[in-house]
């Protein structure tokens, strides 16, 4: 080896390895270094090992550093408010209302502190309920689809458990609180629209639908459809049409669908509009209307027009067509079936966009958007004043809770609320043909049969709840409280309960308790008389009549059976055809009464509803039958009996 030179010094030498042989193998072995040992290395794998460790830890320490690196940015770029904790069960309840349902259906919401107690009191057993980190993580994954990341920080922080990150944009909360809503819409939806045609002969549904919906089951009525084009049906004639005092009398569906998109407007034609569009389902189906207006569309030349007559012509007739179109839809979304729909974009895009009427093309897609969306064109419902509290007995809790437990005003409110959904949610065509009588097409009626059977369970829960108490004086307490039940319905405009109400009183079992009601106090006897004579129904109700007109912008319920009568005699009195011709004439008066009806289906009562009084309410029951009164009522109060006799 050759000498060093000056200061310089030798290469490292620590870095070579002692390599022995193993005896048994007869292959190298790598031996361990100074400087490994004095790390602390025992081989290979462990220098491996916490060099992972450290660079996991490294991760982690870049990982919290981006964390709050977001926050500090978060907060920078935060817009608005901040949604403080106190705050975030407004937020979910405004944008949320199906939370809001789910919780009034446990525990109803009552701001009074006594209402604690209660709570404390109760005691309530869950099985199989889901583990509080699933409700935690499906909350902040509904907060990330919504942009509220710092509230995903502060439930982190507050929970001890970290977020997992999904990158789906759709909130997985709200369909799983959808879940435990019972969808009770379609219980009396017994229609054959949704029905999968598995019978032996394999009918189209759609079929069946229509022709059972000629008529609505009115066999007896055979209404001239004529099967030709509506161009080719000929002028204006005795044999097609009537007309008196400039009013449609009665005609074919052609010259009505005709009358229904002229080229100019008469003065009458709003109203004319209005009664065909409510009523044209008493003698024809919507898919045959769509058909005629699709054939009005297309209007053809006339030899003695010129090509700018006939092109002025044609456009107010196609104009027409497309606004009875977006009425339609708009005020009687519930007459088009999927079928149809696809009809109405077939027609837009093929015939409507090709002929250039682009303003209209895009006001009958937004249109139908619109009512898919359940968008409407009703008053606005919601209301900007706070809803009262509800008025709840100390045993809201109890399995025994019973409706004599519950103060009267609350009670109407909780069945006004119930049968104020029913009412707003008839349809033109339950009023129609008196399609709530006839056994086929009674399911045609859900809301109308929902409302008649209220009707009568309420009356019979009042007339057995009297009889029901055996002591005069006990009986005296619970007649004053039916009254005054029916005097709050009177408040609250819902005079389709009030009569029940007022017929459970007037029953003859009840009627006849003599001293009942000569004990009665004096006030309870001129409230009950007043409230009897604004329901009678002598002079055609003409009291309940007038009332009514004076109530404007008001939430209201009708009393139904009221313009259930007068539908009867409408289609009892009239005939549905003159001289083979659709009698146009009684469909505008049934209009008119089924537009009294309907008028107060835009304005919404501003209560809260509370699921035990709610459901106690649709549990009623009969409880008496006609002969059981009858016999309960001469057992308390017997014939020719005197005061000292009775309890």
């Amino acid at each position: 080896m050759s000498e060093l030179k000056g200061n310089k010094q030798p290469k490292r030498r620590f870095t070579t390895m002692n390599i022995s042989t193993d005896e048994k193998s007869n292959k190298p072995i790598k031996r361990k270094s100074k400087v490994e040992e004095l790390l602390g290395f025992t081989d290979n794998t462990d220098k491996i090992l916490k060099n992972k460790q450290k660079r996991q830890r490294e991760i982690e320490l870049q990982r919290e550093k981006q964390i709050q690196e977001e926050i500090e940015l978060e907060k920078k770029a935060l817009k608005g408010p901040e949604i403080k904790k106190h705050e975030w069960l407004s937020y979910v309840f405004k944008n949320h209302p199906e939370v809001l349902e789910i919780r009034e259906k446990t525990t109803p919401i009552l701001k009074h502190e006594s209402f604690s107690n209660l709570i404390e009191r109760s005691h309530t057993e869950v099985k199989d309920n889901i583990a509080k980190s699933d409700i935690l993580q499906l909350v902040m994954q509904h907060l990330s689809t919504v942009g509220l990341k710092k509230s995903i920080r502060c439930l982190e922080e507050e929970s001890n458990l970290r977020y997992e990150n999904e990158n789906s944009k759709k909130s997985k909360l709200v369909p799983v609180l959808q879940l435990g809503i019972s969808n009770v819409d379609n219980i009396w939806n017994l229609s054959t629209e949704n029905i999968d045609p598995k019978d032996e002969q394999e009918e189209d549904p759609e079929q069946y639908y229509n022709d059972d919906f000629v008529g609505l089951g009115n066999e007896d009525t055979e209404i001239s459809i004529r099967n030709v084009n509506i161009w080719e049906e000929g002028p204006d004639s005795e044999e097609n049409i009537i007309i008196e005092k400039e009013l449609v009398k009665a005609g074919t569906l052609n010259k009505l669908i005709e009358k229904l998109t002229p080229p100019d407007r008469p003065k009458s034609y709003p109203d004319y509009m209005k009664s065909f569009l409510m009523c044209y389902q008493s003698f024809t189906t919507p898919r045959q209307v769509l058909w005629k207006l699709i054939e009005r569309y297309h209007v053809p030349k006339k030899n003695d027009q010129t090509f700018t007559e006939y092109k002025t012509h044609r456009k107010f007739i196609q104009l027409r067509v497309g606004n009875v179109l977006k009425k339609w839809m708009e005020d009687h979304f519930s007459d088009f079936n999927d079928r149809l729909i696809v009809e109405i974009h077939q027609f837009i895009d093929k015939t409507l966009a090709r002929d250039g009427h682009s303003s209209l093309v895009q006001n009958l897609r937004n249109t139908i958007k619109r009512m898919q969306k359940g968008a409407s064109l009703e008053i606005e419902r919601e209301t900007k004043e706070k809803p009262p509290d509800p008025i709840l007995p100390k045993n809201i809790w109890s399995f025994d809770l019973k409706l004599t437990d519950i103060d009267e005003e609350e009670i109407a409110k909780q069945e006004t609320l119930v049968v104020h959904h029913l009412y707003i949610n008839i349809k033109p065509i339950e009023l129609l043909n008196q399609a709530w009588i006839k056994e086929k097409t009674r399911h045609r009626s859900p809301n109308v049969l929902a409302l008649s059977l209220r009707f009568t369970r309420l009356s019979n829960w009042v007339s057995s709840t009297i009889l029901n108490v055996e002591t005069i004086k006990e009986r005296i307490k619970m007649v004053s409280s039916m009254i005054k039940l029916a005097n709050h319905f009177f408040k609250m405009n819902n005079y389709h309960s009030l009569q029940a109400v007022l017929s459970g009183i007037n029953n003859s079992p009840i009627n006849r308790l003599k001293f009942t009601w000569e004990e009665s106090t004096k006030n309870d006897k001129k409230s009950f008389n007043n409230l009897t004579l604004l329901m009678s129904s002598k002079n055609n109700s003409k009291n309940y009549q007038n009332h009514l007109l004076n109530l404007f912008n008001k939430p209201t319920v009708p009393y139904l059976v009221f313009y259930l009568n007068e539908l009867t005699i409408k289609e009892e009195n009239q005939p549905d055809n003159i001289d083979n011709l659709i009698n146009f004439s009684k469909r505008r008066e049934i209009f008119q009464i089924v537009s009294d009806l309907t008028k107060f289906q835009h304005y919404h009562y501003n209560y809260i509803s509370v699921h035990q009084i709610v459901v106690l309410l649709n549990n009623l029951r009969v409880k008496m039958s006609k002969r059981q009164m009858k016999s309960k009522s001469y057992k308390l109060e017997p014939r020719k009996s005197n005061r000292n006799n009775i309890k």
